[in-house]
């Protein structure tokens, strides 16, 4: 299956609550992940589109009194696998900490689907893989004092990652 971007696992993930229109898809997008990231419609209609072109989506017209009819979107059972299979996965990178993370996570609560603590445990493994393999590598490596600087810096932002999970965690327990 073809990579998809963050933004449109979230539409689809708006789209497990039923069928919607765009526009106010966009809307909830706004309110539920609004802290997370900020996306404009243009941007966020570019993913419903790529959605549909993929097969996740369908629409259907619904006609509307004196305007012109609104396409409503509906998730397709392809589209439903697609959106579980990468809401259970967890981030590969510190860098997908700050909006994919945080948006699965917002989806677990929204849907309020199970298994968020199993994506906590998978993404505290990642991590301890991560500082693990880091670790290794400077050992490996000769360090200067530039690479000592980058060394730590990478370190403590997976022990910062790690301490994050260990709250997410307790809350989700």
């Amino acid at each position: 299956m073809e990579e998809r971007l963050p933004l449109e696992y979230a539409a689809l993930g708006l789209l497990m609550r039923g069928p919607q229109h765009g526009y106010q898809l966009h809307q909830d997008f706004v309110r539920y992940f609004g802290p997370i990231w900020h996306c404009g419609r243009s941007q966020f209609y570019a993913a419903l589109k790529a959605l549909e072109a993929a097969g996740l989506v369908t629409s259907s017209l619904e006609p509307q009194e004196g305007r012109p009819p609104r396409h409503v979107l509906h998730i397709t059972p392809a589209g439903q696998q697609a959106f579980l299979e990468w809401l259970h996965a967890p981030v590969l990178s510190v860098r997908q900490m700050r909006v994919e993370f945080l948006s699965k996570l917002r989806l677990f609560d929204l849907l309020d689907l199970p298994g968020a603590t199993a994506l906590i445990e998978a993404q505290l493994a990642v991590c301890d893989e991560r500082l693990a393999r880091l670790e290794t590598a400077r050992r490996a490596g000769r360090a200067n004092d530039f690479d000592e600087l980058v060394y730590t810096f990478r370190k403590g932002q997976l022990e910062a990652v790690r301490s994050w999970l260990e709250q997410c965690r307790c809350r989700y327990t």
